[in-house]
């Protein structure tokens, strides 16, 4: 089921940051589990032709689909990038729940839009980073590429393991993560990226000076240009 959500994207100015005006999303609704996501498409598509999607996984109790909207939208449309945002069931965070979820998500994708099943990218901050890793691992053939800003590639946090993408996807899986030199957490980032890189993929760790553990979408570049 679509509708038209109805509401601007951003302001007025056309920056790579921002929005344009009177730009309307559609929401669908997956009634197998009573929930949905909504996307964003970019103009000016060719027809016959099928394009990449960002799926945004969202941190721990804030969606910050406005932030990440006005933030990477842009960017994206100009570059011809779908933007999707999906919805954890548990608004405070992602669990093992939300997996089968997410992969119907990725499966909807190219069913119902000129979306390139092969090119599919999740984007996650924080807990929705930890997620991303999570999705690919137990369903490591879905996605070509993670990107995670602030999230971990561990298991557990109480008593944390690196946990990574199986072998066999190391030439159809990419890895960008994005984490502050002042974040603690950058040690399993670190050791992921060497894992990663001695396992053949390919991968980019890209560490901003002085950040903690935060939204850092001063990389908004550096990210879109990958």
């Amino acid at each position: 089921e679509w509708r038209g959500v109805g509401r601007r994207v951003g302001g007025g100015q056309d920056s790579e940051g921002g929005g344009t005006r009177n730009e309307a999303a559609k929401a669908r609704t997956l009634e197998k589990h009573n929930r949905g996501y909504t996307i964003y498409t970019p103009p000016g598509l060719e027809e016959g032709k099928r394009y990449a999607a960002v799926i945004w996984l969202h941190p721990k109790g804030n969606s910050m689909n406005t932030r990440f909207r006005r933030d990477w939208w842009t960017g994206l449309k100009r570059r011809k990038i779908f933007m999707v945002l999906p919805e954890s069931a548990d608004r405070r965070t992602w669990n093992d729940d939300d997996l089968p979820y997410l992969l119907d998500v990725a499966g909807d994708l190219p069913r119902q839009f000129a979306v390139d099943r092969k090119s599919l990218v999740l984007f996650g901050y924080q807990a929705g980073g930890q997620m991303a890793f999570h999705v690919v691992r137990k369903s490591p053939r879905r996605f070509a590429s993670i990107i995670t800003m602030a999230g971990y590639p561990v298991t557990g946090m109480r008593e944390p393991t690196v946990s990574l993408p199986s072998r066999s996807v190391r030439k159809s899986l990419s890895v960008l993560m994005v984490v502050g030199t002042a974040d603690n957490g950058r040690v399993f980032c670190r050791g992921a990226a060497e894992q990663l890189k001695a396992a053949g993929f390919a991968v980019r760790l890209i560490g901003v000076p002085g950040a903690r553990p935060e939204y850092l979408p001063s990389t908004r570049a550096r990210i879109l240009d990958r």
